[in-house]
């Protein structure tokens, strides 16, 4: 009981762990798209900054200019030039006063408002400057331009732009910015979110004076401010003035989201290793108890137990894995992750392919897709299942396996048919407790006209009445004593006949023994297989395809449109089948992909329809297992493809589609 409990348990957690894998990439990459969100906002946001910034240099120059060429400033008339020079500053309310120095004295020839008394700079005429000035009127940002005034008299005009104008300019307050500023070439602060007025014309941070004086268009950096604050800053450099726009974004903006994203990509590792680790603890811990003949049986019991629980859950983690390859398969070749970032996600990826093989080992164990049919040698297989099963028999117990002369081989899954004649060696045996001969034949017959291998094995022991015989081939029917078996051996051994294309029959009579017959079409009978695997390169999809994918889980048919779009087809992409029967009869597409596991009409009833309807409609099936029988009774010929996939797998799996059409 408590073996069923931890084991039930362990599938839950094997069935949860891809779900929490999703969500950790998930909240992975949307934390690394906040980053990037931030990150280009604030180069956004300096680029805006220094482009204002240098429409009212621009302005300034102009206005400057007009000033150096008008014939009353020229004509050095004090009265004159003060009442022009008013009347135009009085028009442009950004200017907090004008001057005019003699270059040759020295000396100051007019100041509108006489509150600024620093003289200079003094410039040859058509020359222009801007510089920084703390004066009495204002933390001034000074246009300076050369001018020549009557008489040939060298002059320098100046006009003063408060540093407020600049200030406000700045991006407006934002919770993630920690300050931001605009500097001249040498660092100093022409305005500044944060003490503007103590900083104006004061030098920034080292970080900020390293920036400054680079000659790059924009960039970012990292360091402290003024304060001793960390921060990610970005800048934006003017070809005009050489000035430099500085947004400052708080440090645990940019930090968190980092951080988060190697958390939940470490996270996601460790999931996918967890998933991988799982899935193969479960198949190691069936394959291990298989290593001596009596464990064999009983553990074969066990598997087969365990794939009526894990058959279809197989199928849903191949559905959970499929978007989860696919989206690493495209990130992998992303260029906008960093080295580090990229070996998160192969390792990933390379956890999701092993959690993707060992989900193909369940499915295996569950028996939810074909056998390997292949030619096998009956005499030389009985010889060796005799010799392996004679050395789990007690020494009271004895074998008696003989191969009739032109036997013919037959067309079988050998490690299967091998299993099933250990299972009814192994049951003969247990039917005779104290002593006994097991008797293993095998012998051509012609079964109902076809030549067919009878494989027999007989024994003297309890036998059954008719009641027990009716249900020997059931699931789950034993009359063994409790944890003696699983009632599951005959039912692999029916299994086994049903998928070769053979039968199983019963002789029994309680008191007198059991003789359980085998029956398999010989190999030149034996039809081949109905469905084409996947096995090499298809050819070069050069040509634009129009596809039709249908699949019932949204995220599995999201990935394959996302994938084939990728490559420039054009898709259409319906859950069911019949909506995809409603396309069908609308127009023909140049290929239909369809997974096998849908309500209503499964993959095989929607091929087999859809030739009805286009004879020759190239096919690709996309399944987690294969259905035998439907496969066999819908004669499906198409090629198919395995969740989960890589998109160059599905590029392949198409190719081959159409070239087998």
């Amino acid at each position: 009981m408590y073996s069923d409990r931890r084991s039930l348990l362990l599938l839950a957690l094997i069935a949860a762990l891809p779900f929490f894998l999703f969500v950790s990439f998930r909240f992975a990459f949307d934390a690394q798209n906040r980053q990037r969100a931030l990150e280009r906002q604030a180069f956004t946001d300096s680029q805006l900054l220094i482009a204002r910034t240098d429409g009212l240099v621009r302005e300034a120059l102009a206005f400057s200019k007009v000033l150096a060429a008008d014939p009353i400033v020229q004509s050095g008339d004090a009265t004159r030039t003060a009442a022009r020079i008013n009347d135009m500053v009085a028009a442009s309310p950004q200017f907090a006063d004008a001057a005019i120095d003699d270059n040759g004295t020295r000396q100051r020839r007019f100041d509108l408002t006489r509150r600024i008394r620093q003289v200079g700079p003094f410039l040859d005429p058509g020359r222009s400057s801007i510089s920084l000035a703390r004066t009495p009127a204002c933390n001034c940002i000074t246009v300076s331009r050369g001018v020549t005034l009557a008489g040939a008299r060298p002059a320098t005009l100046h006009l003063y732009l408060p540093n407020r104008i600049f200030f406000a300019l700045l991006p407006s307050a934002r919770d993630q910015y920690e300050v931001s500023a605009t500097a001249d070439r040498e660092g100093r602060f022409v305005a500044r979110s944060l003490k503007d007025a103590e900083r104006f014309n004061i030098k920034g941070s080292v970080y900020l004076q390293r920036a400054a004086a680079l000659s790059i268009k924009q960039g970012s950096y990292t360091g402290l401010t003024l304060e001793g604050v960390k921060n990610y800053t970005t800048f934006a450099r003017s070809d005009l003035t050489g000035w430099s726009a500085h947004v400052a974004v708080k440090a645990q903006r940019i930090d968190d989201p980092a951080l988060a994203f190697r958390v939940y990509i470490g996270l996601a590792v460790l999931l996918s290793l967890a998933l991988a680790g799982l899935l193969y603890f479960v198949a190691r811990q069936q394959i291990e108890t298989t290593r001596n003949i009596t464990r064999r049986i009983q553990e074969a019991q066990k598997l087969e137990a365990l794939g009526q629980l894990t058959g279809g859950m197989a199928h849903d983690f191949n559905n959970l894995l499929t978007p989860i390859v696919g989206a690493l398969d495209r990130l992998m070749r992303s260029d906008n992750l960093d080295a580090r970032e990229k070996r998160f996600a192969k390792g990933a990826f390379e956890s999701a392919e092993r959690a993707a093989a060992l989900t193909a080992q369940l499915l295996t164990f569950s028996r939810r897709q074909k056998l390997e049919i292949k030619v096998v040698e009956v005499a030389e297989m009985l010889t060796n299942v005799c010799e392996l099963a004679g050395q789990s028999l007690e020494v009271s117990h004895e074998l008696d396996c003989s191969t009739e002369p032109d036997t013919p081989p037959v067309a079988t899954d050998k490690v299967q048919l091998e299993l099933a004649i250990l299972n009814l060696i192994l049951n003969a045996r247990d039917s005779m407790p104290t002593a006994g001969t097991v008797q293993i034949r095998a012998a051509p017959i012609l079964d109902y006209g076809r030549p067919s291998v009878v494989f027999s094995v007989a024994d003297r022991g309890s036998g059954m009445d008719p009641a027990t015989a009716s249900r020997a081939l059931e699931p789950f029917f034993t009359t063994k004593s409790q944890g003696a078996g699983t009632g599951l051996g005959l039912a692999q051994v029916a299994e086994v006949a049903k998928q070769s294309g053979g039968r199983i029959e019963i002789d029994s009579e309680l008191g007198r023994g059991t003789i359980i017959r085998l029956i398999l079409p010989a190999a030149e009978a034996t039809a081949s297989a109905t469905a084409i695997p996947i096995t090499g390169q298809g050819r070069d999809l050069s040509d634009k395809l129009n596809l039709l994918i249908v699949d019932d889980n949204a995220d599995v048919r999201e990935t394959i449109v996302q994938m084939v779009e990728a490559d420039g087809h054009r898709v259409e992409s319906v859950a069911d089948g019949r909506t995809a029967l409603a396309a069908l009869s609308n127009r023909k597409p140049d290929l239909l992909l369809v997974d096998f596991a849908m309500p209503g009409l499964n993959g095989a009833e929607l091929i087999s329809k859809a030739h009805e309807i286009h004879p020759g409609l190239p096919c690709l099936l996309i399944t987690g297992y294969w259905d035998s029988d439907a496969l066999a009774d819908y004669g499906v010929t198409c090629p198919i493809l395995r969740k989960p996939f890589t998109s160059e797998a599905l590029r392949d799996a198409m190719a081959a589609a159409l070239d087998a059409n």
